[in-house]
Formats: structure tokens, C-alpha cells, sequence
């Protein structure tokens, strides 16, 4: 990942991050970053009844504090984390709907402006 952080002009990144414990300091030097899609490696539970649609469930915890730093942001997609620190997303004047699909919030205390869009699949 710190290879990445050397791409300053990078107006755009969609990445799968498969560590259990996402590191995204690589993001801090991105300033010119645009638009940006992290997925994360969601556990598919087989349904016990095989008419059911499988769930999926995340253990990954991604905090978001780096992300609000990045102000030039105009679209963000968060698929198939624990969301920590929501409210930073308020700094991104540039988004007004964040995409989540298969994510959930750390608890029910963390709250943001931004409209967050959830895929109906899964994680909500």
C-alpha cells in the first residue's frame, strides 16, 4: 500500500481491501482524489433453507477519519465494512450521498449529514 500513497495526482481509486484490520493512511497524500471505491472481503453465511438468499456479514472496521480529509471527493463508495467515525464524511461539502452497500455503522451513535444510500441485499 505505500507504493499507492506516491500517486499524489490520482483523481480516482477503487480498491479491495482484504486485511482484516484496514490500514487507509495510504489515502493521506491523495489530495487530488476525486472519486473513491473501497470493498471490503464481506463472509458469506450459506442459508440454512436453499430458498433463501445467502447473508453476508463484516467484521472489517474502517475508520473514516482519513477519508473526510480528502475534500475534492464528489463520489464515495464503502461496500462491506463496520463504518467508525461516520461524522468525518461532513468535511466532503463535494457528496451529498455516500454508497454503502453491505455496511453497517460502528453503533447507533454514529450519525453524519450525508445521505447514506444502502444496498438492499444486504447490510443496512
Amino acid at each position: 500500500m505505500n507504493v499507492l500513497s506516491e500517486l499524489k495526482k490520482l483523481k480516482s481509486l477503487n480498491i479491495t481491501i482484504k486485511d482484516p484490520e484496514p490500514d487507509i493512511k495510504f489515502l493521506l497524500g491523495m489530495k487530488n482524489l476525486e472519486k473513491l471505491a473501497l470493498f471490503g472481503e464481506p463472509k458469506l453465511i450459506p442459508s440454512i433453507n436453499h430458498h433463501d438468499e445467502p447473508e453476508y456479514i463484516t467484521d472489517q472496521i474502517l475508520d473514516l477519519a482519513i477519508i473526510g480529509t480528502l475534500t475534492k471527493l464528489d463520489s464515495l463508495t464503502l461496500e462491506g465494512f463496520v463504518l467508525k467515525n461516520i461524522s468525518s464524511l461532513d468535511n466532503l461539502n463535494n457528496i451529498n450521498t455516500v454508497w454503502v452497500d453491505g455496511s453497517i455503522l460502528m453503533d447507533n451513535t454514529e450519525k453524519t449529514n450525508k445521505e447514506l444510500s444502502w444496498d438492499s441485499t444486504y447490510g443496512k
